[in-house]
């Protein structure tokens, strides 16, 4: 499937699991005049008086149908970003900030990837206020991330930039140390060199639907080495809280086909 068929795909899929509806009519009963014939009466536009609670939740509910609008417009600009950058071969300027930034902000949504994902799962009349609150902000943060994901795979064609990104995005997930920090940043460098040798970066991804299959076979290889390798040297637990696994991997490349049946793939 095409990366971009397959990106508007997950963005439909995005949307529909991020809507969240309550809708609430009140309507005031007819007025009957006894021992005549009914009056008519116009349409009131008196509006019920609602509780402060009512009114909270209605402002929530407006704000996270807001929300939905944000993201639906940080995945158009992550299609036309990534499209722009195509041709550049790898030689695209860091837009979104500092490398080290980028990884921080990517690191911060990983830990509450799954609270999202089972607050989207449950019936929304079932969420408190602090629960809608909560799905909103995670919500917001996992936009950010969907914006910076064309820029995330550029860094494969800069292996100092590569290494940088996976240092601050696991240091910032798992709560590492600096000296864990220094040995994710150069493990994950080298990686990257490595991949650049292989012809497995992104820009030098075949143009051609068949060598496509090809190399996309050898890079999910590849990728699957790399996790293996985290995991080795990650402390104990660390690996789980940063998520790392071959669909993290997929995600940050924008593979959205191969993770239909992945819970990465539900934003």
């Amino acid at each position: 499937m095409p990366r971009m068929k397959a990106f508007a795909i997950a963005a439909a899929v995005i949307l529909v699991a991020s809507v969240v509806f309550l809708g609430m009519r009140r309507s005031l009963p007819e007025t009957v005049v006894p021992h005549f014939r009914p009056a008519v009466l116009p349409q009131s536009t008196v509006k019920v008086p609602t509780s402060g609670t009512d009114v909270s939740v209605q402002q929530l509910e407006a704000r996270l149908a807001e929300e939905t609008q944000a993201r639906a417009k940080a995945e158009a600009e992550a299609d036309a970003l990534r499209k722009s950058i195509a041709p550049m071969q790898g030689q695209v300027v860091v837009t979104l900030g500092k490398v080290e930034d980028i990884g921080k902000r990517t690191g911060a949504i990983l830990p509450a990837l799954a609270e999202m994902l089972a607050l989207l799962e449950r019936d929304p009349a079932t969420l408190s206020a602090d629960e809608k609150r909560r799905l909103l902000n995670l919500q917001r943060q996992h936009a950010e991330v969907l914006g910076m994901l064309p820029e995330i795979a550029g860094f494969q064609d800069r292996p100092e930039e590569y290494g940088k990104f996976f240092r601050n995005m696991i240091q910032q997930s798992a709560s590492l140390a600096d000296a864990q920090g220094d040995s994710i940043e150069s493990y994950m460098r080298q990686r990257a060199q490595t991949m650049n040798q292989l012809g497995l970066n992104t820009a030098r991804e075949p143009q051609d639907a068949q060598l496509e299959a090809a190399w996309e076979a050898r890079r999910d290889v590849f990728n699957e080495e790399t996790v293996t390798g985290l995991q080795n040297l990650l402390p104990p637990g660390a690996a789980g809280k940063a998520g790392i696994s071959p669909e993290l991997m997929e995600f940050l490349e924008m593979d959205f086909d191969k993770m239909a049946t992945s819970r990465l793939a539900k934003p």
